[in-house]
């Protein structure tokens, strides 16, 4: 669904994953080159780190909250994770949306609709 949005709002976008990407030197090197640039297309960065709840709590997850707070002007983060509980208080206080939703959620809709423009196959097994 980020993915999907960014490419809607034709935004520039990267996309790390926590579980395999998990150290320091992500943040250093890849999103902070990334974020620390100005989008091409004029409008803004977006950071989407998946799985975020696998980056380490005692380095990686506060180095990323400097860096959300650094690059705030021109970059956006969406973050998505497995365990909600896993992500340490300052970056808590973002906004979070559970992707635990039924047909009849008024979110499907919307989910639906995105997944379509998206080109995105769904199924009831996803």
């Amino acid at each position: 669904v980020a993915r999907a949005l960014c490419n809607e709002l034709c935004l520039d976008y990267i996309v790390i994953n926590g579980s395999e990407e998990s150290g320091i030197d992500t943040l250093r090197n890849k999103i902070k080159q990334f974020a620390s640039s100005v989008s091409l297309s004029g409008g803004y960065k977006v950071v989407i780190l998946d799985e975020a709840d696998y980056l380490n709590p005692q380095s990686t997850q506060p180095a990323l909250r400097g860096f959300i707070e650094e690059f705030s002007a021109n970059c956006r983060f969406i973050l998505t994770c497995n365990f909600k509980n896993r992500i340490i208080e300052p970056l808590g206080h973002c906004w979070f949306m559970c992707a635990n939703w039924c047909k009849c959620s008024p979110f499907w809709g919307s989910w639906y609709w995105w997944c379509f423009r998206a080109n995105a196959s769904w199924s009831d097994h996803n």
